[in-house]
């Protein structure tokens, strides 16, 4: 569910309705097969579908349901689905910025980018520990952990290498595949 909507988010942004449609339409079910549909407010799907043409607006229904979906799950006691979703979102968004172009790793913006992601990987381990042994979030967990050891900086340099950025791109595209599989 995270990946998906973080796809829709991106769609949406770059005015790729038939995308953004296409992402809606797999969240709809997912959201039935995981029995989240008390998360969803009942016009959502129909003011995304009504936003498409403007693009703020849709990144900020999208948005609206991606803290609505959350809300909802700890109000209902799943927090652990709740974290992997947000493992979820951060996957793709690290998938996309590490594959937005075949000279992603030339790209110094980019590449700072990658490097502060590193903030919020700590924070959704750091939220996922409690559950690390959990069958739901174990390989999930392990993934990132993983991930978040090639983030470290070897000693005496302020800066990763560009084989560690290679590495964080590789292990996020298979943890990515091992998601939407």
């Amino acid at each position: 569910l995270g990946v998906y909507s973080s796809d829709m988010a991106y769609s949406a942004t770059y005015n790729r309705n038939d995308k953004t449609q296409e992402y809606l339409n797999t969240i709809k079910e997912l959201v039935k097969s995981l029995d989240l549909t008390g998360a969803i407010k009942s016009d959502m799907p129909e003011k995304i579908e009504a936003s498409l043409d403007d693009k703020e607006a849709s990144v900020s229904i999208i948005t609206d349901l991606f803290y609505d979906t959350y809300s909802y799950m700890h109000k209902n006691n799943n927090t652990e689905l709740s974290y992997l979703i947000l493992a979820g979102t951060w996957v793709e968004g690290m998938y996309l910025v590490t594959n937005i172009s075949d000279n992603t790793m030339e790209n110094l913006e980019i590449l700072k980018v990658i490097v502060k992601q590193e903030t919020s990987l700590k924070k959704i381990l750091e939220l996922m520990d409690e559950f690390k042994s959990s069958e739901m979030t174990k390989d999930v967990y392990e993934a990132l952990q993983a991930i978040n050891t090639i983030y470290e900086i070897e000693e005496g340099t302020d800066a990763l290498s560009m084989e560690q950025m290679l590495a964080i791109s590789n292990e996020v595209a298979v943890l990515r595949a091992s998601i939407v599989k």
